[in-house]
């Protein structure tokens, strides 16, 4: 990956890092990424958090017998031919809240020419050779389950919906299911569904096999199938700045994003809300859901003794 041009690769990085991250990370606060950490971990120890990373995936997959030839449903790619890179599609939550031109206003990075990117959808890893993908780069970022979830709900019928449509198919219907005497407006609108119905409506999709899981709160799992497909990056949000600033030092490219010192981040409350709205639950809802994300968990690395914990 690193025998590629420098300046290059730097930009196909940065590119797939700043796709990826919008495709996938859900925010419901602030995250500041306008500013480097002034104290970055080195690059052998960021190489040892990757190859941690990858190791751990494998073991996993291993350990839980997760690894097949072909996905039990195709697994959505976003290809940029330019860069030569490719991401795993993962349904995008709060629009309006983080802008991806935001990172691209940096001027060397600014595409000034056409560059659509185009969609392949991966029912068994021998696709990428047949569609002429096999040497692109695959990114892959992750989350905290839980603050996934928090966030798909805030998006959707939550303080951050943008599109209605949620609100008024999915919306209406979960509160006609788990709603006592539900209001006329209620039903009319579906503005109005708290987190723990939602939930309710989660876990009992996944209780019916042959229900399918909407993909905004699908497991990472099944949705990029990891244990089959081998990805060149995993990426965290939790961990976001440094995850990029590694591929940067990597190629003695940190110039890329533009350093305000002078500007004092804004602090990240996202972490403690999750956590808070989580807290709304019952034991039993909770055992379930740890049950429904359980496999995420432990192939990413985050803690199933506390799951309530951010990393």
């Amino acid at each position: 990956m690193f025998g590629l041009n420098r300046n290059r690769c730097a930009r196909q990085i940065f590119f797939s890092v700043v796709v990826c991250t919008v495709y996938l990370m859900v925010l419901s606060n602030h995250l500041n990424l306008n500013a480097l950490p002034k104290n970055l971990p080195t690059v052998a120890m960021m190489e040892k958090i990757q190859l941690e990373r990858k190791n751990l995936l494998k073991q996993k997959c291993s350990e839980l017998k997760l690894k097949s030839k072909t996905s039990p449903r195709p697994v959505r790619f976003k290809i940029e031919d330019r860069h030569r890179v490719m991401y795993c599609e993962i349904p995008k939550f709060n629009k309006g809240k983080f802008d991806i031109a935001d990172l691209l206003s940096i001027p060397r990075l600014k595409v000034h020419e056409k560059n659509e990117m185009r969609k392949l959808a991966v029912v068994e890893p021998t696709a990428f050779v047949k569609e002429g993908v096999g040497n692109y780069t695959k990114f892959i970022f992750v989350r905290h389950p839980f603050g996934r979830l928090v966030s798909a709900y805030e998006s959707k019928f939550g303080s951050t919906v943008i599109d209605d449509r949620y609100q008024r198919g999915v919306g209406t219907n979960i509160i006609r299911k788990y709603r006592q005497n539900p209001t006329a407006i209620s039903l009319e609108k579906g503005d109005d569904v708290t987190f723990v119905e939602f939930v309710n409506f989660v876990i009992d999709k996944w209780k019916l096999p042959k229900e399918r899981m909407d993909a905004h709160w699908l497991s990472v799992i099944e949705l990029c199938f990891p244990c089959s497909i081998e990805y060149d990056f995993i990426g965290k949000v939790e961990t976001l700045e440094q995850d990029v600033s590694f591929l940067l030092q990597k190629l003695n490219e940190t110039d890329l994003i533009p350093s305000f010192q002078e500007k004092q981040k804004a602090p990240n409350t996202t972490q403690s809300v999750w956590r808070q709205t989580m807290k709304q639950l019952s034991q039993q809802q909770m055992d379930d859901l740890i049950s429904i994300y359980a496999d995420d968990f432990k192939i990413f690395g985050y803690s199933l003794d506390n799951p309530l914990q951010s990393v």
